[in-house]
């Protein structure tokens, strides 16, 4: 079975590796009866069928993101327009793909920024394991960061801004990084979209991943990429692997105070600690994962110059993250709060398993990353994620 995401993306339907199509006559005759295209009347019905024809040769199911403030009567001749024999079709606002496909399973409220003459502020929550339009605002060029920033309080976790043209996107999110408290202000990428954005949508399992992977295959083995970096002359990526079991039900449990090295966290008592070699340039990569789900505190220890700042830190990262060209590390931000204190933070999506969320502190010659990661079955993380970031003290050397 074939699952893809169709993206009404403003005057284009993109659809994962096939060339977009131009929709904008259609899109803006959505309240028409008929449409003109090339010449020829057609019911928009059928143009629209036409189009989803063509785009979706192939396809057993699809996610037809339509825009985010598009009502039943509008998505309605998308749904006639894509529905043939046996093909599932699921109709999800723009600004809800988006959340779906890059905020992990931690995050409960964002803003959606959409650029496209006028400027739409959605603000989205996830409820019932999906997530879904809270409000939306319609601003302008002169109005919209105002009301980004009545909005964007402490409570908003990420805010991602997409739109038709790059340009105007980017100036939008530099605006609203500079005047929000939000650490993580991020442009769209389209390829998540694809990846991440349809109902189906799931990390590829290990059996996928090519022979130059650390570890041998194995169905309960997943790799997780912890896209970690030494701020040293040259920044070393660090691989962290993660065995992962099946998941069962959460247990309430006693807080424990772990001694790793030079670094001491709280963790719950009852996970299973466990270290791995270390690679070069980190002093130690240990892991603590819940018994009964696929949750995981990962911590690793980098050394670094005694010089060196939270600051110069994220300075060599966001170098690092710019010359690697992929979309593996996203939203990160240089300084951001979380569990109390200031710390780097970004979110890693490796190619196969759940995202991560990274939390770095920077200390008496040691970088110490905590990473996050939430149960594939939607087992929230939060309260042991906050507990171990706030909780983390590095001794002198």
């Amino acid at each position: 079975m074939r699952a893809a995401v169709a993206d009404v993306a403003y005057d284009r339907l993109e659809v994962g590796g096939r060339p977009p199509q131009q929709v904008g006559a259609l899109v803006a005759a959505i309240n028409a009866s008929t449409v003109v295209v090339d010449g020829e009347r057609l019911h928009s019905v059928q143009a629209w069928r036409r189009l989803f024809d063509q785009a979706l040769s192939g396809v057993d199911d699809v996610t037809v993101a339509h825009p985010s403030t598009w009502g039943t009567t509008r998505t309605s001749v998308l749904r006639q327009a894509a529905t043939v024999a046996g093909r599932e079709v699921e109709l999800v606002p723009r600004a809800v793909v988006i959340a779906r496909s890059h905020l992990d399973a931690t995050a409960q409220r964002a803003l959606v920024i959409e650029v496209a003459g006028r400027i739409d502020i959605h603000e989205v929550r996830r409820a019932g394991g999906d997530w879904q339009i809270a409000s939306t605002t319609v601003a302008t060029d002169q109005t919209y960061a105002e009301l980004v920033a009545e909005r964007a309080d402490n409570g908003v976790e990420a805010i991602l801004v997409d739109g038709a043209d790059s340009g105007a996107v980017e100036s939008v999110r530099s605006r609203v990084e500079r005047e929000t408290v939000v650490g993580r202000v991020a442009c769209v990428r389209r390829a998540l979209v694809h990846r991440y954005g349809g109902a189906t949508a799931v990390p590829p399992p290990i059996t996928d991943v090519g022979p130059s992977s650390p570890v041998g295959p194995s169905r309960r083995t997943p790799l997780l990429v912890a896209a970690v970096f030494t701020a040293i002359a040259a920044v070393a990526v660090v691989i962290a692997v993660v065995v992962r079991d099946g998941p069962q039900p959460q247990a309430a449990v006693v807080d424990r105070q772990a001694q790793v090295g030079r670094v001491s966290l709280a963790v719950p008592g009852d996970w299973r600690q466990s270290s791995e070699p270390a690679a070069e340039g980190v002093v130690s990569r240990t892991t603590f994962a819940a018994p009964q789900d696929d949750r995981r505190i990962i911590l690793l220890q980098n050394a670094v110059r005694s010089t060196s700042t939270l600051s110069s830190v994220a300075g060599s990262l966001r170098n690092r993250i710019d010359q690697r060209g992929d979309d593996v590390v996203q939203e990160f931000s240089a300084s951001t709060r979380y569990a109390g204190r200031e710390v780097i933070s970004y979110r890693e999506v490796p190619v196969s398993g759940g995202a991560i969320r990274w939390y770095l502190v920077v200390a008496a010659g040691l970088q110490v990353s905590v990473g996050c990661q939430a149960g594939s079955a939607g087992e929230s993380i939060d309260e042991q994620c906050i507990m171990a970031v706030g909780s983390a003290r590095v001794a002198d050397r």
